[in-house]
């Protein structure tokens, strides 16, 4: 019994203006 984790970390760097 083999348990895969995928953890998708997504870092979006969006500048305020």
């Amino acid at each position: 019994h083999t348990t895969t984790t995928t953890t998708t970390t997504t870092t979006t760097t969006t500048p305020l203006n």
